[in-house]
This record gives structure tokens, sequence and C-alpha cells, in this order.
């Protein structure tokens, strides 16, 4: 992935520190997806002008930041973050 999506050199590859290259990865895979974003909302407003029935981005296709979005978690309850203070001081 490094040499071939990414565009990185060899050279460059191996001159960088494992913890680096994970973020240059991260980076890497937030911005595709976020071109993707940006192209589903393209395409849902071009479908919306001439559509009778309007049609929401997610309808089209998904992505994997549409599931991290709809799994919100509950915040936790103060009786919770004692307790996992209490763990975490055992520790």
């Amino acid at each position: 992935m490094a040499i071939g999506e990414i565009g990185m050199s060899i050279r460059e590859f191996y001159s960088i520190t494992p913890v680096e290259y994970h973020f240059i990865a991260k980076y890497y895979m937030l911005k595709t997806e976020r071109d993707y974003q940006i192209m589903r909302l393209q395409t849902t407003y071009l479908l919306n002008l001439q559509l009778e029935k309007k049609v929401e981005p997610e309808d089209l296709f998904r992505l994997s930041s549409d599931q991290a979005i709809t799994k919100k978690k509950d915040l936790p309850t103060r009786e919770e973050m004692l307790e996992a203070a209490e763990r975490y001081r055992k520790e």
C-alpha cells in the first residue's frame, strides 16, 4: 500500500518508523473515505434535481463511516466511571 497507493518511494518507506507509517496510512484511508463521501453527496444532489422522490446519500451506497456514525454509544453513568477508575487503580 505504501509504495503503490500512497505513492511513497522505497527510500521514504524504509526511512520512517512503523508508528509514522501507521499515521500516514490512517490519514490516507480517512482521505479516501472523505473523497467517497463527497462523491456520494454530489451524486445525491444531481439525482434529487431530476427525481420526484428525494434520496438520501446513504441510500446510494454504504460507507464504513456510516456504520460508525449510526453506532453511537451512550455516555457512561457516574457509577460506571467510578467502577472503571477503581479497576485501573488496582492495575
